[in-house]
């Protein structure tokens, strides 16, 4: 799966990356370690505004939630969503066919089980200090308040090789998106093949993968 995320850099930088403006500047915090179990803003690039960073929630919301202590208890099973179910999955179906986004990263997290001991490692591409991972999202509005809340969740996929060796209890990964791919991801003439195959088209000879504390 795919709980822990890294995106310790400045807006500036994310801005000359990916050729996008931030919605609210002076809110990202640069963290080296972002736990989604806390539920965090990070800031996304959607398909309804692609060059317009928003900072949405982690762990997403379905718009069809009534109330928001239901809202609040869906998120803890909605950070990850699974590429091969999410177009099946009442939690996750509309977003998948018409709601994508990219979430910008240094890298991720995962531990390797051997015995007792959980290793930590910690994965990125080779030749890109920032890349994607693959998203979807919603907009839940709160019937009692107005409020909208905007927050989204990572796909995942089954293990590559590497990924095999190191999350090696559940062997899966988020689905990655290098540079090339990034814009198709978030075209909105895509179909469930085409967003399927685009998961699928991250090639594992350019990650890297390091163990640390």
């Amino acid at each position: 799966m795919c709980y822990f995320l890294s995106l310790a850099e400045a807006e500036i930088k994310l801005q000359k990356r990916y050729n996008a403006r931030f919605e609210k500047y002076g809110k990202l915090k640069l963290q080296r370690i972002i736990n989604g179990y806390s539920f965090p803003e990070i800031p996304v690039l959607t398909n309804e505004f692609p060059q317009l960073f928003r900072f949405f929630k982690w762990g997403l919301i379905p718009n069809w939630i009534k109330t928001k202590n239901e809202a609040m208890e869906i998120r803890k099973m909605t950070l990850n969503a699974k590429i091969e179910t999410v177009f099946d999955k009442p939690s996750f179906s509309s977003s998948a066919k018409y709601n994508r986004c990219l979430i910008p990263v240094n890298g991720f997290y995962e531990w390797q089980h051997q015995g007792k001991n959980k290793i930590k490692f910690f994965i990125n591409l080779a030749e890109q200090e920032i890349y994607s991972l693959g998203g979807i999202w919603s907009t839940w509005t709160d019937r009692d308040t107005g409020e909208e809340i905007h927050s989204f969740s990572i796909l995942t996929m089954p293990a590559n090789n590497l990924m095999e060796k190191i999350h090696n209890t559940k062997k899966r990964m988020p689905v990655i998106l290098t540079k090339d791919f990034e814009l198709e991801w978030i075209r909105n003439d895509l179909n469930k093949n085409d967003i399927i195959e685009l998961a699928h088209l991250c090639p594992e000879d350019i990650m890297r993968a390091h163990q640390c504390h």
